[in-house]
């Protein structure tokens, strides 16, 4: 009995990070330090309370205050090409409920007060980059449960891509000029003029005669086609999947609603149970 209790409570330790959400934004693709680990949020933090957000704070400074630059990633990771359409796409496993920024630099360019609003892609304005290298950084604050996580990615993006301490110089070599001087001199002995050569008498041309025409052709015959081995009927009918009179079996689960139990919001239960992904120790249907 008291080993089962402790395994009860071991699994109630973990549960939380089994069933958090991850999220990372992958246009354009961060390089992650520990590419096994790239999953576990960058920060937690402690004293918030389950649920929607209702602070003000700026999430760059919060994960700043709390130790996160970055996170998971390499802020110093080689640079990428801006995307053509500037589209940043992301990718997650699970929705959290919570906020969300995107700065470029130290310029905030995209928020949102619940994240899972602006996936999987999001319009960034990447004029605002006046440099050839710049920075392009997520940060995510999930609450939906606690303790919160923060989600912090950065990648490095320019016009070129590359490294962005390599910069292209224009050769400076000059072209060759032109020459002024003539690629040969004129010759100042006039050559001897042609002689005309004698034209002798020309035969004249033979024509012959057009071949006399022949009789026409008459009508043709239309050919009567086969009958097909191919096209007789084998006395087997063949029905496809939706003949009339088939009744498919209703999905069991469709309309389905579902509420939290403890630690997670119901909406995140509602959002997530329907993709497959509903703990039972944390989510219940209705």
């Amino acid at each position: 009995m008291l080993r089962s209790k402790s395994l009860v409570l071991c699994l109630a330790m973990v549960l939380p990070t089994m069933i958090s959400a991850h999220g990372t934004m992958t246009v354009p693709k961060v390089v992650f330090k520990d590419p096994d680990n790239k999953d576990a949020p960058s920060v937690s933090i402690n004293g918030g309370q389950a649920g929607p957000y209702t602070g003000n704070d700026v999430l760059r400074d919060l994960a700043d205050k709390h130790g996160s630059k970055c996170g998971n990633t390499d802020a110093n990771a080689p640079v990428q090409p801006i995307p053509a359409d500037g589209m940043v796409s992301f990718e997650i496993t699970a929705m959290h409920i919570g906020p969300c920024e995107l700065w470029l630099d130290n310029e905030k360019v995209v928020s949102a007060k619940e994240c899972k609003e602006v996936f999987p892609k999001t319009k960034v304005d990447f004029s605002k980059c006046k440099s050839g290298k710049c920075q392009l950084r997520w940060v995510w604050l999930a609450t939906h449960n606690s303790p919160w996580e923060i989600f912090d990615n950065c990648a490095n993006v320019g016009g070129g891509g590359g490294s962005g301490d390599s910069t292209t110089k224009p050769s400076t070599a000059p072209s060759p000029s032109p020459s002024s001087s003539p690629s040969s001199s004129p010759s100042m002995n006039p050559s001897p003029a042609p002689r005309p050569e004698p034209v002798g008498p020309v035969a004249p041309k033979t024509t012959a005669p057009a071949p006399a025409p022949g009789p026409k052709p008459g009508p043709v015959a239309p050919e009567t086609p086969k009958p097909s081995s191919s096209n007789k009927p084998d006395g087997k009918p063949t029905l496809s999947p939706d003949t009339p009179g088939t009744v498919r079996p209703a999905d069991p689960d469709a309309g389905k609603k579902y509420r939290a139990k403890r630690g997670a919001t119901s909406e995140w239960c509602e959002a997530n149970c329907k993709d497959q992904f509903c703990p039972e120790d944390f989510c219940e249907p209705m």
